[in-house]
């Protein structure tokens, strides 16, 4: 006690003897800060003042919009003509800054988590580019389109305006819908000669599957993964089970998905506990928390706008849950996605932008 006693009481004597009060001495700091000429920001008064009196160089003043009808490759155009012909129609988005730099996106206009408005197109006008980052309400393109111009403006690449950037490099895959089995052995052997290692296509009742996986199989080395999307045409667990399990003697065969209703979550758990090749479920159906308790698949089919794409990914993450990135269009979307696949842990299955079907 006689120490911390002393101590403060040679604190009080010494106090009035520092001759400068706190105030007094900042004051003084920056009035011979001033005087010996250095930059402007030293000088708190005219710094702060011509700082907050700047014109933001983020502000919308333009945003221009063009449909454009894509030409489909002849093998995918096949099979697009028959099912969804609509996807050869886009939306070109420019935006400009009030500081001069554009940015790009674009959207399809028939399958799209979100189709820019003529709404949000005017809402967007006269606004800070970088408060509206985030708004997921703007659609596809739009949103697309911010990004390149915020990181451009700000000398960075969009994936640092999402994260802190994990990978050089992230898996992407060749996409088709359902053909017969030439095409699909054709687009296989398209892909890897293009230098793709993983190829998603559909599994329909309508074509021979056997005949399907193992002619790809027999021609295609056995580090080439194909993916089958269901589309939950198998029903049942019951049911599918036999047809995976056989599948599961191919090592190129490597992710079922949506083998069966993805409501049916004990049915989906059934047959990931089964099967050899993981199992991916969209995120959403089930629930993630039921998804995650009852281990009713491996992983998730994860897009849409970057709010719920990046929430979504962060609990796949924290389950340690893997996924793949689902950002369809042309390869101008395709850019976009790997930005997040950068950022993104768990995005280690190859994300699916289907932008190899057009020319």
């Amino acid at each position: 006690m006689s120490m911390l006693n002393n101590l403060n009481e040679l604190n009080h004597r010494k106090a009035p003897r520092a001759g400068i009060k706190r105030r007094r001495f900042l004051q003084g700091g920056f009035a011979a800060l001033a005087g010996l000429s250095l930059p402007e920001v030293f000088d708190q008064t005219s710094y702060a003042a011509r700082l907050g009196k700047q014109p933001s160089k983020l502000k919308i003043v333009d945003i221009e919009r063009q449909t454009v009808r894509l030409p489909f490759r002849a093998a995918p155009q096949r099979a697009m003509d028959r099912e969804i012909p609509h996807w050869r129609w886009a939306e070109l988005v420019k935006v400009t800054l009030s500081g001069g730099v554009e940015g790009v996106g674009e959207g399809l206009l028939y399958y799209s988590w979100g189709v820019t408005s003529d709404e949000k197109v005017n809402y967007a006008i006269g606004r800070n580019a970088a408060e509206l980052l985030w708004n997921d309400d703007l659609g596809a393109a739009l949103q697309m389109a911010l990004f390149d111009a915020v990181g451009k403006a700000g000398d960075v690449p969009a994936h640092r305006l999402l994260g802190n950037q994990l990978y050089e490099t992230t898996p992407l895959s060749w996409w088709n819908i359902d053909m017969p089995t030439k095409d699909m052995l054709s687009e296989c052997q398209a892909a890897q000669r293009l230098g793709y290692k993983a190829y998603k296509t559909k599994g329909r009742p309508w074509y021979d599957l056997w005949d399907q996986t193992e002619t790809c199989a027999a021609a295609m080395p056995e580090d080439f993964k194909i993916d089958m999307d269901f589309n939950e045409t198998l029903l049942t667990a019951k049911q599918a089970i036999p047809i995976l399990k056989w599948m599961d003697q191919f090592p190129q065969i490597d992710i079922y998905e949506s083998p069966i209703p993805q409501a049916d979550a004990l049915g989906n758990a059934e047959i990931t506990k089964a099967v050899r090749a993981g199992v991916s479920l969209h995120y959403g159906t089930p629930p993630a928390k039921v998804v995650i308790k009852l281990d009713v698949c491996d992983g998730f089919v994860i897009g849409g706008g970057a709010t719920r794409l990046m929430t979504q990914a962060h609990v796949a993450e924290t389950a340690d849950m893997r996924f793949w990135l689902q950002l369809v269009g042309t390869g101008v979307t395709a850019a976009f996605s790997l930005h997040f696949g950068a950022v993104c842990k768990a995005a280690t299955w190859p994300a699916v932008n289907c932008h190899q079907l057009y020319v």
